[in-house]
């Protein structure tokens, strides 16, 4: 935050497009400490329509609206954005629209975001982001009564974040606190645990395809 308000007073003496960047940082960090109304203002703030195509502040906008409830606003931006985004930026895009999905209570449009999304982590190996994909994932799961499954992909998110050191925003932590306590109550503590466990165990690459079991491409048999 403290970065971008320093990029902000430079930018001001350089033009609107450098304003428009910082102004992206800020709505990301304000995020991440869970102030929504600054976030939002900020991501506003980002916003012109000579950037707004093929830039990285559609999906940032589109997050900020969707944590102060305007889905509508949320919607369009995501749709704008999937038309055109690609790789990194493509997954960050998912991410958001797997998050409205679950907030308009489509699941199985949610899943299908986060599958596209964690196909392109295992493609281009990376791992940012990964995280808050299983957590998403775990959200839908345990709604679908999968409890045990929903707990792995917890524990897997936990490792990850332990590795990479990356946090989640506060901004989503309500969802994921209630999806723990769902899972804890269901399961009980003990069995609660050995799974959060059996998922921390599990490697990024073992993780994946833990999560796209039984989701991936289904090809017709050769024969019969």
């Amino acid at each position: 935050r403290a970065a971008s308000e320093e990029a902000l007073r430079t930018a001001r003496q350089l033009g609107r497009l450098f304003e428009a960047l910082a102004q992206n940082g800020l709505s990301y960090a304000a995020l991440a400490v869970g102030d929504v109304e600054t976030a939002h203002a900020a991501g506003k703030a980002s916003w012109y329509p000579d950037f707004r195509r093929e830039s990285v502040a559609i999906y940032c906008v589109a997050e900020t609206s969707l944590a102060v409830g305007e889905l509508d606003t949320a919607r369009e931006l995501v749709d704008e954005a999937l038309s055109f985004m690609a790789g990194f930026h493509r997954k960050m895009t998912l991410t958001v629209a797997a998050r409205l999905a679950i907030a308009e209570r489509r699941p199985d449009v949610a899943v299908r975001h986060l599958d596209e999304a964690i196909v392109i982590c295992s493609q281009t190996r990376s791992v940012q982001g990964l995280a808050d994909l299983f957590e998403c994932l775990a959200q839908v799961t345990v709604a679908a009564e999968g409890q045990a499954e929903a707990t792995r992909l917890i524990g897997a998110a936990a490792a990850l974040r332990e590795r990479t050191k990356e946090v989640r925003f506060r901004v989503w932590d309500a969802a994921f606190e209630v999806t723990v306590a769902t899972l804890r109550d269901t399961l009980g503590t003990d069995e609660f645990e050995r799974k959060y466990a059996e998922g921390f165990a599990l490697t990024p690459e073992d993780a994946i395809a833990y999560a796209r079991r039984g989701r991936g491409e289904r090809k017709r048999p050769c024969s019969g």
